[in-house]
């Protein structure tokens, strides 16, 4: 049936463009040329409406060639809360003098907090917080950086520890880095 549609509009085509030439040769002086002009016109968009409407497949009764709204999006306006945000209380710190360093909103029951030469290739000191378990949103440790290390700058990581489900394999998780400077 397509075929059959295509081939009329094919032959008003045909039609429309010999009545436009018949048109221009008369300069527009003939009002039949003009009439017929109009008529295969209509005639044309009339066909190219059957012809778009039989090749379109639409859901129901209504038969539409556009595809459909997507489905309106859920927008979410609460921000996700960052976790684990490691606050330091200045980035020089004096060697064998404790500072207090902050976690906001903790994500791990147990921390590691290694101080490691700025290459990171070794590891300076190291060493193991627990959060307790009625911790607040924020929670408060110590850290003493050992009297004998050599002054320069370093980096402080700080990883979680978690134990992977039916194992006793600690399994660690760096969460940051920052660079600091040993007096």
């Amino acid at each position: 049936m397509r075929v059959l549609y295509f081939f009329a509009y094919v032959g008003l085509g045909v039609a429309f463009i010999a009545v436009s030439a018949w048109l221009f040769l008369s300069k527009g002086k003939s009002a039949k040329a003009v009439r017929t002009k109009y008529k295969l016109g209509g005639l044309m968009l009339s066909a190219w409406a059957i012809v778009s409407a039989a090749s379109c497949n639409g859901p129901g009764p209504t038969v539409t060639c556009y595809e459909p709204v997507a489905p309106p999006e859920v927008l979410c306006y609460d921000v996700a809360m960052e976790t684990d945000v490691l606050v330091l209380p200045s980035s020089d710190l004096q060697r064998g003098k404790a500072f207090d360093f902050v976690i906001q909103h903790p994500a791990y029951s147990s921390y590691i907090l290694q101080l490691k030469t700025s290459d990171l290739q070794k590891v300076l000191q190291e060493e193991r917080f627990t959060v307790p378990a009625d911790h607040a949103a924020e929670v408060r440790f110590a850290f003493t950086p050992v009297a004998g290390l050599p002054a320069g700058d370093a980096v402080i990581q700080l990883s979680g520890i978690y134990r992977q489900e039916g194992s006793e394999v600690e399994l660690l998780q760096q969460i940051v880095s920052r660079s600091v400077t040993l007096k």
